[in-house]
């Protein structure tokens, strides 16, 4: 679910790569880092980590840590065309 929403979201976000530039970068990395606290604890809170934790948590840090080093100005010069 996690996934499905990561990829559509990636589709609207304004960036180089997205479809339709309809939602800020920020949101987008805001979103990331909520659904990355949710997955790195999901194995606690939906009961399942006596099975299996340390994937959920490691890609659900990754998404936490990531969004943290993005430069959340980039490509805003040139969207707006500032850039020569």
């Amino acid at each position: 679910m996690l996934g499905v929403m990561t990829i559509v979201m990636s589709l609207v976000t304004n960036y180089e790569l997205s479809v339709a530039k309809l939602l800020q970068l920020k949101v987008h990395l805001g979103v990331d880092m909520e659904s990355g606290v949710l997955l790195a604890i999901s194995p606690w809170l939906f009961g399942f980590a006596q099975v299996i934790w340390w994937p959920h948590l490691l890609v659900g840090l990754m998404e936490i840590v990531v969004p943290l080093m993005t430069d959340k100005t980039a490509g805003s010069a040139r969207d707006n065309g500032r850039m020569s």
